[in-house]
């Protein structure tokens, strides 16, 4: 990082500190993964997960006897997870830069081995093959690794939740809009680089200097991406009862080129961004403002986003709930001006706004109102409909990873898109989940060849 780059983020992480730091207080213990309790057993970020140490019994799963073994003086976890994908979309990428119709399979296996040595020193691994089949025109960057190691780090553990960690490693942050896992590629987002967190105020302060992981399809050799770093400062506040959490952060982030409708180039952003969060009687919501300053090639940064999702459940032991999201992403409003105002989503959830992954989080105005029903304790159905404008016309209309598409000058309605989803937790074990929606475009996106778009995809994971 350069040294302005420190210095910036030095002053944007002591405005943190001075809004969070009230003095130290004790994190709450991890409740342990009890393969008798109802529900799932596993977590999305494998190292999180903190099996009971107690004897097996012959009613257990037969993975639960891979947990916490004893070798000589440390305890020894063996985990691990095959993936199935089927997705067709009609066409890809909506028509745009030459999509076509297309179905794909993909696959992909991981295997872990997390070994802890007394109370304090932790090692985690996690290695992966990842293939895929019919995909027309060869896989997806994301799609085909024959062997790699896709985490591997190294953990000291303090007492009240203190931590250091350093090596590669998955890394979600808040509601994954910067900082996330990349979960319906084949490939997960990874990184390199360091993380530690110490209790503050009632929550975690935590610093962290991450470089991203580039993917090379040959076996065992990906490496680090020193073109492009996130590092800076997350402070989260978690309530234990009925009520709000928040989020407070200071972030860097660093690319060597970006290219955007009204501009390109070495990007240097820097993010300061709150979340609101949690349950209030029968009301879940999450609220999130990111405010973003720094340079994109000769030009200045003012971007900005704020997304929100509010949910109401009928009654406590309703099964139904009817939520709506709303997000904005801001949009460059002059080419002319020497000011880049297009948001920059990072490293944000791929999917962002529903699981097709045909729109990002740029020059973007979104509603999404959704319905949810739950007929029993382990499936989920949800009905959602999505109206997308953009809010500037000078600006194009983006694609994951932040792809321009050009457009006219001439209005702002993009078209709309409705989409229908079942996640059935089959077995502890067992996840099933499918996805099926309709894109239909309009306005200035019809009028660059954007094509109404077909998609479905289905998913099997086993973990054990």
């Amino acid at each position: 990082m350069k040294w302005h780059s420190a210095r910036c983020l030095a002053r944007l992480g002591l405005a943190l500190a001075a809004l969070t730091f009230a003095g130290a207080a004790l994190a709450e213990g991890a409740e342990c993964i009890d393969p008798a309790e109802p529900g799932l057993a596993f977590k999305t970020l494998r190292y999180e997960e903190e099996f009971c140490v107690r004897e097996p019994t012959d009613a257990d799963p037969w993975w639960f006897h891979l947990k916490n073994m004893p070798v000589g003086s440390a305890r020894v976890s063996v985990g691990g997870e095959a993936r199935v994908r089927f997705e067709q979309t009609n066409p890809v990428r909506a028509g745009l830069r030459g999509g076509v119709d297309d179905s794909y399979t993909t696959f992909r296996g991981l295997a872990h081995v997390d070994a802890r040595f007394g109370d304090n020193w932790r090692l985690f691994a996690q290695i992966g093959y990842w293939d895929s089949d019919g995909r027309k025109g060869g896989p997806a960057p994301t799609d085909v690794d024959h062997g790699d190691l896709q985490q591997g780090f190294l953990e000291w553990r303090g007492d009240h939740g203190t931590f250091a960690r350093v090596g590669r490693q998955e890394a979600q942050y808040g509601n994954a809009r910067l900082i996330s896992l990349r979960q319906s590629p084949n490939i997960r987002q990874t990184f390199d680089g360091f993380r530690a967190g110490i209790p503050v105020a009632g929550g975690t302060l935590e610093a962290l200097y991450l470089r991203p992981i580039a993917i090379d399809p040959e076996g065992w050799n990906n490496h680090r991406n020193d073109d492009e770093l996130v590092a800076g400062l997350y402070y989260t506040r978690k309530r234990p009862d009925d009520g709000l959490g928040f989020d407070a952060y200071a972030l860097r982030f660093e690319r060597e080129q970006q290219r955007y409708q009204n501009g390109m180039g070495e990007e240097r952003r820097s993010v300061l961004g709150g979340r609101l969060f949690g349950t209030i009687d029968r009301v879940t919501l999450t609220s999130e403002l990111i405010l973003q300053g720094g340079h994109t090639g000769s030009q200045s940064v003012r971007a900005w986003s704020l997304q929100n999702d509010v949910s109401w459940q009928a009654a406590d032991d309703s099964s139904w709930s009817l939520g709506l999201k709303a997000n904005a992403a801001s949009g460059d409003s002059d080419a002319n001006d020497g000011k880049l105002e297009t948001f920059q989503p990072m490293y944000g959830a791929v999917p962002y706004l529903m699981q097709s992954s045909l729109i990002a989080m740029a020059n973007l105005g979104n509603l999404q109102p959704y319905v949810e029903w739950k007929p029993t304790p382990t499936m989920t159905l949800t009905a959602e409909l999505q109206a997308n404008w953009r809010l500037e016309t000078q600006d194009g209309f983006y694609q994951p990873p932040l792809v321009v598409q050009p457009l006219d000058r001439q209005g702002h309605f993009l078209g709309s898109q409705a989409g229908l989803s079942m996640r059935w937790a089959a077995r502890k074990d067992m996840l099933i989940e499918t996805w099926v929606s309709r894109l239909f475009t309009a306005g200035p996106l019809e009028r660059a060849n954007g094509q109404d778009t077909t998609f479905l995809a289905v998913q099997t994971t086993l973990s054990f």
